[in-house]
């Protein structure tokens, strides 16, 4: 796990038999390659099975270590950039990257949330089911632009309202 620095934070381990543990001491972060561009499209992966998936697939990507966590380092390491957010096709993955994309917007040149074909879990999934790079980066392109509008409520109050939009 990195910071939005690039700094090791701590050391997440995955067992053959799928039993997750972290290092003693370590701090949640971002998984994030050290060697990460800072242009280009961003895709943010949740967990890092996907994150794997992803740069697999040939795209730049970071990952979270779930569904709700990260979002104030994703707002500094992606400010300006252009970023897809793939979430989980369930609604704790779809209820993480609608709040994500929230807090992005306004920071990033572009957000957009992608999520995988209807009985697919994620971009793991996906990748095992054939998915090729070409196929990744046209779903990444097609992926719906989130829009943060702030409307005057009539009592004063301000609400916040993500559109969706092709």
């Amino acid at each position: 796990m990195r910071n939005a620095g690039g700094e090791i934070i701590g050391l997440h381990i995955r067992y053959a038999s799928g039993a997750k543990a972290a290092e003693a001491g370590s701090r949640l972060g971002l998984f994030l390659p050290a060697d990460l561009p800072k242009i280009g499209t961003l895709a943010i992966c949740e967990g890092v099975t996907d994150t794997a998936a992803a740069l697999d697939l040939g795209q730049e990507a970071v990952g979270r270590p779930s569904c709700n966590c990260g979002a104030s380092i994703l707002a500094v390491l992606a400010r300006g950039r252009d970023v897809v957010i793939v979430g989980d096709n369930d609604p704790p993955g779809r209820h993480g990257a609608e709040s994500l994309a929230s807090c992005l917007v306004g920071r990033c040149s572009t957000v957009r949330i992608l999520y995988p074909p209807e009985g697919i879990k994620d971009l793991r999934q996906w990748r095992r089911s054939g998915l090729t790079a070409v196929e990744f980066r046209e779903a990444l392109r097609a992926a719906s632009v989130c829009e943060l509008r702030v409307l005057a409520a009539r009592f004063g109050q301000v609400k916040k309202e993500r559109q969706d939009e092709r």
